[in-house]
């Protein structure tokens, strides 16, 4: 099997292929200072019973990289790949420091660009932070933007004021009142809808420059949320194993120089 390993700001997903088919995928609570102890535990009691052959990780925690790296060698016999600028991305940026796009959207840009031949083309990555990728119609990466993700937002609104309560996205109501008499949907109204809302106008601005309709792709654990409170338009497509599906495809594009 192949094992595609995301790691992000709170938590890793590992994602294991048969061939080109993802037969399993898990998500695992691993902040920054997991220690390589702590991941080895995760290991065993997830992901025992699976035999991996080929690994690549796609890091955006420098602090959490050479740890999982390390524990994975050891605890699936292989040598893991790390996705970096070294490596072939499989299209152009238009960037001149490539290497300063986190791993993830990197992975985001390959995987929708290879699997969705529409053009122009975005893909909206909603999880800690929402990030959108753009495509041109020639096929080249044109760059993108960041904006914190609702968690982010429900939690710096708890932390940070003495009488709002704190919440989480899991209790977010069916529907939700905007002018409401109830503090919490208020906040839910003003976290949730409104970064909904956020996502609509800047998907707009971002068709404006490019003077065409976009094909939109989405992905991430809160794209699902963020597309039912999009009242204009809604995603064309949402796919939550692209960066994983990306990962793979960048260690099949670079397998043969890393094998040589």
């Amino acid at each position: 099997m192949f094992l595609s390993v995301d790691a992000g700001n709170t938590k890793v997903t590992f994602g294991f292929f048969e061939r080109d088919v993802i037969r399993h995928v898990e998500s695992v609570t691993c902040p920054a200072n997991t220690k390589s102890s702590d991941i080895e535990v995760l290991l065993k009691e997830h992901f025992s019973d699976f035999k991996v052959e080929n690994c690549m990780i796609a890091s955006v925690v420098d602090e959490l990289t050479e740890n999982l790296k390390t524990v994975i060698s050891e605890f699936f016999s292989v040598t893991p790949l790390v996705l970096s600028h070294k490596l072939n991305y499989g299209i152009n940026f238009k960037s001149e420091h490539p290497e300063k796009y986190g791993a993830d959207r990197v992975a985001n840009v390959h995987a929708a660009a290879k699997l969705y031949k529409q053009r122009p083309l975005i893909v909206i990555d909603s999880g800690s932070a929402t990030t959108f990728e753009v495509i041109d119609k020639n096929g080249d990466f044109a760059g993108g933007l960041i904006m914190p993700g609702m968690e982010l937002q429900l939690k710096v609104l708890g932390e940070k004021t003495s009488k709002l309560p704190s919440l989480n996205l899991r209790s977010v109501p069916k529907d939700i009142n905007i002018i409401s008499n109830d503090t919490e949907e208020a906040i839910y109204a003003g976290v949730v809808v409104a970064h909904a809302q956020s996502v609509q106008g800047l998907l707009n601005l971002c068709e404006q420059k490019l003077s065409e309709k976009a094909f939109v792709v989405g992905t991430g654990g809160n794209i699902n949320l963020v597309n039912k409170f999009m009242n204009e338009r809604k995603i064309d497509v949402i796919n939550p194993a692209l960066t994983l599906e990306g990962i793979k495809m960048i260690y099949e594009l670079n397998k043969l120089n890393v094998c040589s």
